[in-house]
């Protein structure tokens, strides 16, 4: 459908608007992000409700268009016009870019769109959607530099696009976030002290990107976070003391670095790991006798590191302990059937 048509169809569906309508503002707004996605190939789901149909005056909220969800006092007795909240279109084959006319959606509070074939940058506008809770933009072809988003974010999901340049510093104002993904991307430069306004963050993932230096002291300023990924960097130096503060952390890899020094002994403090991975590091010496501080552990991959002793005794009081990979390290001994279960 050519642009024009469709405008034309739209001005006709605004003039017939009536009580239980959307709003034309949103309502152009679906027009636009429609047009600029191909909306004429989109894959369907029947069971999720009507095709987008913008030529039979259909309603988004009253007809359910796929992936449109109004606010819950929308009817054909409504007095006012219908709201729309939230917008999930993933895997839908969208391709094209994210129109500006985003914006107009000020009342959004999910706006998902994973798995497309999203490219081009992220509009400015979206900063102006001050309802936005949850974005997922993930494994599209996004790129540039994302820009200053809404404060009201809880869930973030960017990973595994094209986004550059170094961790927007920006981000260091959702002081309400709780999840961030924003791995698989380019990201350059080291991780900002910024990242310790976060305080919501329960989980972190920003791994495989070409990240640099070392790892902040303010990290251990999330003391809420139980999942952090920061593994497939260039990090050097060692892990920062405050580290130790992180004890509400169940999951934390930051293998695939180039980390220096012996086991960081801070991270025994960190009793309710489950899974520790730092494999593929530049690490050295013994491994500390009192690694069965870590008794919550189930995996623990130390591989291809320049360990060197015995396996630590204590380890035998790990009881969960289901995966153990020492391998490709100049640590001697067998590994006894009476660690944990080991698999």
């Amino acid at each position: 459908m050519s642009i024009i048509l469709l405008l034309l169809y739209i001005c006709t569906y605004i003039i017939s608007i009536n009580a239980g309508n959307v709003s034309t503002s949103e309502l152009s707004a679906l027009a636009a992000l429609y047009a600029s996605t191909d909306g004429d190939n989109w894959r369907y789901y029947p069971d999720d409700g009507t095709q987008w149909d913008f030529i039979n005056n259909t309603n988004p909220c009253i007809d359910h268009w796929e992936g449109i969800t109004c606010d819950s006092d929308c009817s054909f007795t409504s007095t006012s016009p219908c709201t729309i909240t939230k917008i999930v279109l993933d895997e839908y084959r969208l391709e094209g870019t994210l129109p500006e006319e985003l914006g107009l959606l000020t009342s959004l509070t999910t706006m998902n769109m994973y798995g497309n074939r999203l490219h081009g940058s992220v509009p400015i506008a979206i900063n102006s959607m001050v309802e936005l809770t949850s974005v997922d933009l993930g494994l599209n072809v996004l790129q540039g530099s994302l820009p200053p988003l809404p404060t009201n974010l809880i869930f973030l999901y960017v990973g595994y696009n094209r986004f550059g340049g170094e961790f927007p510093t920006t981000l260091g104002t959702l002081t309400k976030l709780q999840e961030l993904q924003i791995a698989g991307n380019l990201l350059t430069g080291t991780l900002p002290t910024i990242i310790g306004n976060l305080k919501a963050l329960t989980k972190m993932e920003i791994h495989k990107n070409n990240m640099n230096g070392t790892l902040p002291a303010e990290l251990g300023e999330l003391t809420v976070l139980n999942h952090l990924e920061c593994d497939f960097n260039s990090y050097i130096g060692t892990l920062p003391d405050t580290l130790s503060q992180l004890t509400a952390l169940t999951l934390l890899k930051c293998g695939n670095n180039g980390f220096s020094g012996s086991f960081p002994e801070v991270l025994l403090a960190l009793t309710n790991l489950q899974k520790l991975q730092m494999g593929h590091t530049n690490l050295t010496g013994v491994l500390p006798s009192d690694m069965g501080l870590l008794n919550q552990l189930q995996l623990l991959d130390l591989s291809i590191n320049m360990f060197t002793g015995s396996i630590p005794m204590s380890l035998y009081t790990i009881t969960h302990l289901t995966v153990l990979d020492i391998s490709h390290t100049s640590v001697n001994g067998t590994i006894a059937s009476e660690i944990g279960h080991l698999l």
